[in-house]
């Protein structure tokens, strides 16, 4: 289920928010040719809807008696979302949703920055582990920065104009560009593996990409970052050559890592939602991407055949786990 819902979401990405629009700047033969792609896109966006409401009821269902509360959570804030898609579009339809997931993220970064460090965090190098030992703590923290920059924005246009609520959260998503850059940059050391030649090559293919881009055609290249990932691109270049290298490295030391568990999809999901989370759809990749990557052991990658004891939350106890059917993702 899982890897459908990566694929359906690479789908929809690619589709809609990036081929999709740039459709005004195409023949009329190609035109038709995209009307057909983007209703392939369209298909994409409510298979992604499905099923990561479905995954969220599973990761509810699979910790129920471990964690009633993050359960309850889960659970409540699926229902309110399918609520608000009914009610219509709204702005509050929007952040009552938007700020309950929020609240789940937060609970989840706090759970891991208490939780110790696992065995698996550990390398033959002193000063990789460290490495590693900081960016298990900084890049859920800085990944959680840059969503409540966005939060902060969209609250504040609810806020007097008189008291500059708007620009306040204007300048906020500005800041949330410098901090979706440093998550990005930090995400090489939430992988518990030694560094590895394979990934390090595929990064330095992907910064060499974006540099050509930037030489060759900036305008088109910052038109993209916006549509897609919601990126205004207004800082020096570098700082993007980096950060798209070292997410590229992230997801190649992680795919197919047996030490990660699901810690690939969830960082391709929050790649995929971007920094703007600007509708409910992208608040789900964020969340279900963000449940995986605090997660990413808490579910089996195949079905069990027996009754399994279900691991504890990180910051739990092990006396909070309980005799359970896990349900397969």
């Amino acid at each position: 289920m899982a890897k459908v819902l990566l694929i359906a979401a690479l789908v929809e990405f690619v589709l809609l928010r990036v081929v999709n629009r740039a459709t005004g700047h195409l023949s009329p033969s190609f035109r038709e040719l995209m009307g057909g792609l983007a209703l392939a896109g369209i298909t994409a966006y409510y298979v992604v809807l499905s099923l990561s409401a479905l995954l969220i009821l599973i990761a509810a269902w699979n910790r129920w008696r471990a964690d009633f509360r993050l359960s309850v959570l889960l659970v409540a804030w699926t229902l309110i979302t399918f609520g608000a898609l009914i009610a219509g579009p709204s702005l509050m339809a929007f952040l009552l949703p938007a700020s309950l997931a929020f609240g789940v993220m937060v609970v989840l970064v706090v759970r891991r920055l208490r939780s110790p460090l696992a065995s698996d965090d550990v390398s033959r190098s002193a000063s990789w582990a460290r490495l590693l030992a900081f960016g298990s703590r900084a890049y859920p923290v800085m990944l959680l920065a840059t969503y409540s920059m966005v939060f902060v924005l969209y609250w504040g246009r609810l806020a007097p104009s008189s008291i500059g609520g708007q620009d306040v959260g204007i300048a906020a998503y500005g800041v949330g560009e410098i901090f979706a850059i440093s998550a990005a940059v930090l995400a090489p050391f939430y992988v518990p593996d030694r560094p590895r030649r394979n990934p390090f090559v595929l990064a330095v293919a992907a910064g060499g990409l974006v540099s050509l881009l930037w030489l060759g055609r900036p305008d088109i290249l910052a038109l993209v970052a916006f549509w897609s990932v919601g990126f205004q691109m207004y800082l020096a270049a570098p700082f993007y050559v980096a950060a798209a290298a070292a997410l590229v490295y992230a997801l190649a030391a992680s795919f197919r890592n047996p030490k990660t568990g699901y810690l690939f999809h969830g960082l391709f999901l929050v790649a995929l939602a971007g920094r703007m989370l600007n509708d409910v759809y992208t608040i789900h990749l964020a969340l279900v991407g963000v449940l995986l990557l605090l997660t990413p052991r808490d579910y089996p990658m195949a079905l069990p055949r027996s009754v399994a004891r279900a691991p504890p939350l990180p910051g739990e106890s092990g006396t909070a786990a309980h005799q359970s059917v896990e349900v397969r993702m």
